[in-house]
């Protein structure tokens, strides 16, 4: 569950259809926003543009801690594991969140490992560091357009203390809607999401 792995894996697959020749526009949400960052990073040959949705790493350092705790108990049972997760998808929801979205994250955590559940936060929090503004530094890619949406406008300040050496390359959007924008706004952030495909001659 190391990001580098999942990263690898990933560029593993990009290669295979391709992307050496053709290379690829990445989309990461939530977690994977840190995935899909370390993937345009560590593989930037075969990335043309990065998009992240809520990226992990834009919550305040300590944001996991306690959750982290409480998963990793050694005497939680399975049910109480699913309730955990469920639970932090729940504090996350805006009012209006449709049921279906909190119907199939319910299926999605009952429908996984629970070793996986458990040791996915623990490595991804431990990658990331103490510092996401220093993470945000060491990670970002020079040249490579980047579009990042955050449902929480505050997030996006340590990308602004991160700074960056092509800030033409990069655009920032606040969207309201929740954790899933891109599916409780989908019209709102699809239209975005042209935008910067057409600024940047992706299309």
């Amino acid at each position: 569950m190391s990001i580098p792995t999942l990263a690898a894996d990933a560029a593993a697959l990009l290669s295979h259809l391709g992307a050496d020749g053709n290379k690829a526009i990445v989309i990461g949400h939530s977690l994977g926003g840190i995935v899909a960052t370390v993937l345009c990073h560590s593989y930037t040959q075969l990335i043309r543009g990065l998009v992240l949705i809520d990226p992990s790493y834009l919550l305040p350092p300590g944001a996991f801690d306690g959750f982290i705790a409480k998963l990793c108990d050694p005497e939680r049972t399975a049910s109480e594991t699913v309730a955990l997760i469920t639970g932090f998808f729940d504090a996350v929801y805006p009012p209006d969140t449709p049921e279906y979205i909190k119907t199939w994250h319910a299926m999605r955590v009952w429908g996984m490992e629970q070793s996986v559940a458990v040791a996915a936060w623990p490595f991804i929090v431990d990658y990331v560091g103490s510092d996401n503004v220093e993470f945000i530094r060491r990670t970002h890619t020079p040249g490579v357009p980047r579009l990042v949406v955050t449902s929480v406008p505050p997030f996006l300040e340590p990308l602004r203390q991160a700074g960056s050496e092509t800030p033409e390359m990069d655009d920032f959007e606040p969207m309201e809607g929740g954790h899933w924008m891109m599916k409780t706004k989908a019209d709102e952030f699809n239209e975005v999401l042209a935008k910067w495909l057409d600024k940047h001659s992706f299309k």
